[in-house]
């Protein structure tokens, strides 16, 4: 009888355990997703930033930073483990492996980068404001199309 009950215990905590991870445990999945186009540099890395809309500007302080080996596919799929709301995203290709996205002497970047696209906007544009995108569950990703300066493909 006492072999029993314990027994009876164990699986109770057993199943209360399983049952907790199952209901709070972590999600592996993030709940949006980046999808990043015109991948020409599979194996090397891509620098993303992903900025609150409160930031009021490239300066402030991302929300997420990560760093990705790009695929071999000409589209890239990254997930963003964030909350809902209104975001700026930049990314750009890291050619030379210093970890900075280079400049020419105009200030104009040489290698691959991308930002999102604000909905109202139909021409590209490195201005923060044109770059705020909403995540939601009705919108759970964004696409951003990387861009090759000519000086990258040299």
């Amino acid at each position: 009888m006492r072999d029993r009950t314990a027994w009876l215990k164990a699986l109770h905590i057993f199943v209360t355990g399983i049952t907790i991870l199952l209901v709070c445990g972590p999600s592996t999945a993030s709940p949006f997703q980046l999808l990043v186009a015109g991948n020409d540099s599979p194996g090397l890395p891509l620098y993303t930033a992903v900025y609150p809309a409160s930031a009021e500007g490239w300066e402030g302080e991302p929300a997420l930073l990560l760093r990705t080996q790009l695929p071999e596919s000409t589209t890239a799929e990254i997930g963003l483990n964030i909350p809902p709301g209104d975001y700026a995203i930049r990314a750009f290709v890291d050619q030379d492996g210093n970890e900075a996205l280079n400049l020419s002497g105009r200030g104009r970047p040489t290698e691959p980068y991308a930002s999102s696209l604000s909905p109202d906007r139909k021409r590209r544009s490195q201005r923060f404001e044109h770059a705020i995108v909403r995540l939601s569950a009705e919108q759970p990703s964004v696409t951003i199309e990387l861009n090759y300066p000519r000086e990258s493909r040299d």
